[in-house]
């Protein structure tokens, strides 16, 4: 196959036996969905035409019972919410994009929503270590969210893609090499 998962049949979660948190949980659920989705595997189709079909179906349908009223697929308490938040809005706004199904697509606005309302005063998004600081990396998970959602047709504020652009051209010179990498992919994408 494509990868090695473990689908919990009773939550439709899919994720490793490392990181038993649910924002872990959430987190590994929402990489292999979009390890799927990129490789065109969707909710749709039968285990004949498509073997990932009901494991995409799971992990969506895990997705969308873990997100609150506000918008969050995690815990606004917990260390790593954000980063699971963005990666589990791609996932979903990637699978309304793939799909047009419209069960997903108030879901996946509603996290877009959040991801524009937490953003920090320098445009950007915080990793919730530093108060009001950005975070280069948690930034280009949340531009892929945006951008994504812009592709399929959902609201995303164009100020806040903008935004993250000025942020990236600002910072250039004071990134590591892996910050400088990701900086690189978000400027390609935007």
């Amino acid at each position: 196959g494509i990868l090695s998962v473990r689908l919990d049949e009773r939550t439709g979660a899919i994720g490793s036996v490392e990181d038993t948190s649910l924002v872990g949980t959430i987190e590994d659920t929402s990489l292999a969905l979009l390890a799927m989705l990129g490789a065109g595997y969707t909710d749709r189709g039968s285990a004949k035409d498509n073997r990932y079909a009901k494991c995409v179906r799971g992990g969506l349908r895990f997705l969308l019972s873990v997100q609150d009223v506000e918008g969050s697929f995690a815990d606004r308490s917990q260390a790593g919410w954000l980063r699971a938040h963005a990666v589990a809005t791609l996932a979903l706004s990637e699978a309304y994009w793939m799909t047009r199904n419209p069960r997903y697509k108030k879901p996946a606005q509603d996290g877009l929503d959040l991801l524009m309302r937490v953003r920090t005063r320098g445009a950007g998004w915080g990793d919730g270590s530093r108060i009001g600081e950005d975070d280069t990396i948690m930034t280009i998970w949340a531009m892929l969210a945006l951008r994504s959602g812009k592709y399929a047709g959902l609201q995303v504020d164009p100020d806040a893609l903008e935004g993250v652009r000025t942020l990236l051209d600002a910072r250039h010179g004071s990134l590591t090499p892996t910050e400088q990498a990701g900086a690189a992919l978000g400027r390609i994408l935007l």
